[in-house]
């Protein structure tokens, strides 16, 4: 994830309004007969052109704030899964660079700012514009337990800076954010020189509420070293077995494997994975991460397309099995993962990204990719987006749902209607 698509993936998050009231009981109307996407393999997707039947309207979250300065990013949702009339948002004010929870009891008609902050007091901070990370990814785990992760700083760690000491936080709470118990996951406070750790972007939380007396919780993000020239950032991805209360040392998935390319002019480049997104799957534990390629802030000249990663743990963590998911392409990234229960006796592993597969510059689809085997197959990519590939049109930084009863949710960015650099966000 780029500095770019750590800012817009969060933004996307507003979509999730539409998913959340779907979610609560308003499947959207097909306007046509279910037909079968070009190279999906038999998936039948319907031609989604008209109205939900019911949606609500929408309502401003934020009502109980009159600052006129207040300055929000796009919430990250989560509904109860035991009573879908509850809701809750994760979002930063960044003005004051504050991580909030806001919190509805009737499906998203009314909304409450609670005054508990998931941050510990002595690390208040987590929102720096210099990395556009407005991401607060929230799961749940078990006996209605909420975990939410943020990044955490003060002004002794040197603000709000890319070369400043940015630690990773999780907070957790038992009775839907009235209070809080938060974890130092990672500290990078007091570290000088070639130490400073920036972490960042938070990526998402896994939970494996399933096994053992206490949830397992995963958290990822990138590590950066931005004192030391040309050092390579890692991919982190640290584990609670003892529902978020204490982690191990985090693991570099990048350690497992690496990507070697040339680029124009003939130069070696050996290069990371950039940050990790998580699932779980419920039925085994087994713990999935996908990632693209970074290349970029190498030196490299036009470097050659590379796939998409998936890497797999069976151990909690401790090590991982790293395989390409997809077919190389020009322009691959943003991806998500979901896990579904439904599909086979091992779920169903679901990835969607954008990507270009052979079009031309400028334009760039919506993939979604499955796995019913933990991810040792996958069938054909599926493109989401229903417009004219001739358009050319942009499409980018999809985000997922998956419900209890098997339904995926997408939603993206997409300038098909656009007439400058404004964009629409689509749903299917």
């Amino acid at each position: 994830m780029n500095v770019r698509s750590s800012r817009l993936r969060s933004l996307l998050c507003t979509a999730s309004l539409l998913t959340a009231s779907i979610v609560l009981g308003s499947p959207a109307a097909l306007s046509s007969p279910s037909q079968t996407s070009p190279g999906s393999g038999g998936t039948q997707f319907g031609h989604q052109d008209t109205a939900p039947r019911r949606i609500t309207a929408a309502q401003r979250a934020t009502a109980d704030n009159p600052v006129p300065s207040r300055t929000y990013s796009s919430p990250f949702l989560l509904v109860d899964p035991d009573n879908p009339r509850v809701i809750v948002a994760s979002a930063v004010e960044m003005r004051s660079k504050v991580c909030y929870l806001m919190r509805s009891t009737d499906a998203g008609v009314h909304w409450t700012t609670l005054p508990s902050l998931p941050a510990l007091a002595s690390y208040p901070y987590c929102f720096t514009a210099n990395g556009g990370n407005t991401e607060s990814p929230m799961a749940w785990g078990r006996n209605h337990t909420l975990y939410y992760g943020l990044l955490g700083y003060g002004e002794q760690d040197g603000g709000a800076s890319r070369s400043a000491n940015m630690s990773v936080l999780l907070a957790r709470s038992t009775d839907l954010g009235n209070s809080w118990s938060t974890t130092l996951v990672e500290n990078a406070r007091g570290k000088s020189g070639a130490d400073v750790e920036n972490n960042e972007p938070l990526a998402s939380i896994a939970v494996d509420s399933h096994r053992g007396g206490q949830d397992t919780v995963y958290v990822s993000w990138r590590q950066n070293i931005p004192n030391v020239k040309n050092a390579v950032p890692k991919s982190m991805v640290a584990t609670s077995t003892d529902g978020g209360r204490t982690f191990s040392a985090p693991v570099n998935v990048s350690q497992f494997t690496q990507a070697t390319f040339q680029d124009a002019t003939g130069a070696t480049f050996h290069v990371p994975f950039n940050t990790p997104h998580l699932a779980v799957n419920q039925k085994n534990g087994a713990l999935y991460a996908v990632f693209e390629v970074r290349t970029f802030g190498f030196g490299a000249q036009n470097p050659p397309p590379q796939p998409l990663y998936l890497a797999t743990s069976t151990n909690r963590g401790k090590t991982f099995t790293v395989k390409q998911l997809s077919r190389i392409s020009p322009d691959l990234g943003a991806p998500v993962a979901q896990w579904s229960p439904a599909g086979s006796s091992q779920g169903t592993l679901l990835v969607v990204f954008q990507d270009k597969f052979g079009q031309t510059q400028g334009s760039a689809d919506i993939y979604v990719q499955r796995s019913t085997d933990g991810g040792k197959t996958w069938s054909p990519e599926v493109r989401l987006n229903d417009d004219d590939p001739a358009n050319q049109t942009y499409h980018f930084m999809p985000n997922m749902s998956v419900a209890p009863n098997g339904r995926v949710d997408v939603a993206w960015y997409d300038f098909r209607n656009a007439k400058s650099f404004a964009q629409d966000v689509y749903y299917t």
